[in-house]
This record gives structure tokens, sequence and C-alpha cells, in this order.
């Protein structure tokens, strides 16, 4: 069921007002060509109930655009907010290079933190559709490396359009002696380059601030 008042508001700038909310990850706004709000899907974490975030939703829309949301149109994935063992240091992506030898991809991704440096490496096709999530798990080894406690996979690795802005969104897995023990998501802003994009969602998703 749409939201029959909001043609005319700017869908784009709600976004960016949505995604800026302490608990959301992403958030993706689907309009009909008449610009009709018909559904609203948000990336959270766990830090507050679904339904205080669709009442956020709900009282920014009414107080910055003046527009009232139909809770129903609201969609929220949460997943939790705890991180893997990451030192509390700034993390910096300081390189990541693609090569191609034959038909397999190599990329290689360094990251520092202080004065520590960490590489990680993967390998795969060399096709278009692996790129992304080589960089993904170049960049997770990295990570890894940095903590030197934690096991990291990714779950999937996806660029959405929200908006004006193509954004990186990914999936983090920390692995435990018994399997999956922590999903995480973190998301990036494309400016430029895609690849550069992947990685500083994987360091969003895993590097949280002391306290997160």
């Amino acid at each position: 069921m749409g939201d029959g008042g909001s043609a005319g508001v700017d869908t784009a700038a709600l976004e960016r007002e949505l995604a800026s909310l302490p608990e959301v990850q992403a958030a993706r706004i689907v309009v009909t060509p008449s610009g009709r709000i018909t559904e609203i899907h948000l990336i959270t974490d766990d830090s507050k109930p679904p339904k205080g975030i669709v009442r956020d939703v709900e009282t920014v829309a009414q107080a910055r655009f003046g527009l009232e949301i139909d809770r129903r149109i609201v969609s929220v994935v949460q997943f939790p907010t705890a991180s893997v063992a990451m030192p509390a240091r700034r993390i910096a992506l300081t390189s990541l290079s693609l090569t191609t030898e034959g038909n397999i991809l190599r990329c290689r991704v360094r990251i520092e933190a202080d004065e520590e440096t960490a590489l990680g490496e993967t390998t795969g096709p060399a096709t278009s559709s692996a790129r992304g999530r080589l960089v993904a798990h170049a960049t997770a080894g990295a990570l890894a490396e940095l903590s030197k406690t934690a096991t990291l996979d990714v779950a999937d690795v996806r660029v959405v359009a929200m908006g004006q802005q193509q954004v990186a969104v990914v999936l983090v897995v920390a692995l435990g002696p018994d399997g999956e023990e922590l999903t995480m998501s973190g998301s990036a802003p494309i400016r430029g380059d895609e690849g550069e994009a992947i990685a500083r969602a994987v360091i969003d998703a895993v590097v949280r601030p002391a306290g997160a």
C-alpha cells in the first residue's frame, strides 16, 4: 500500500535523512513514476527495536518534509551491533590493486591502523562479476590479519541505487569454533572506483567505534 501524499517529495533527500539515523546502515525508497512512495527499506543494527525505528522514520518524514508515512510500507532488516575483536583504531585503506594473469584475476588490498600494516590477497576468475567479491574477500582477509583473532567471510556484495547515489553494501560473517557467530553489514557510497567503495564497505562492517 503506497503513501498517497508523497508525490512531489524529494525522495533522494529523504533517503539521505533516513540513512543518517544512528541505527541505519542503508536506506532505499521505492517510488512510482509519478513520485509516490510505495516502499521504504532500511538495513539497521539492533540497538533499537524495529517499531522504534519505524517511528523515527515517521518523525523524520513529518518534521523535515511534512510527509505522513504509512508504517506498513516501511521494512526493517536488522543485524547485530557487536563487532569482531578489532582494535579501536582508525583503519585506512591505503592501496587496492587488481591484476590479470591469463584467466585469473588477483586482488591485493593493503590497510593500515596506526603504524601497523596488513595485506589481504585473493584470486579468482577474471570476470567482471567476480571483481567485487574478490575485493571484499581480500579486504576481509586484511582485517582478519590485523585483528589476529578474527576469522571473516563475505556473505554478499551488492551495489544498489539509493536516490541519485550508487552504494556498495556488504554482509560479512565472523566465524568461531562452532561456525557462524556474527553477521555484520556495512556500506559506502561509490565516489569514483567501485572496488574502493566495496573495500570501504567491508571496513565499515567490521570496524566499529568503541562503545558502538
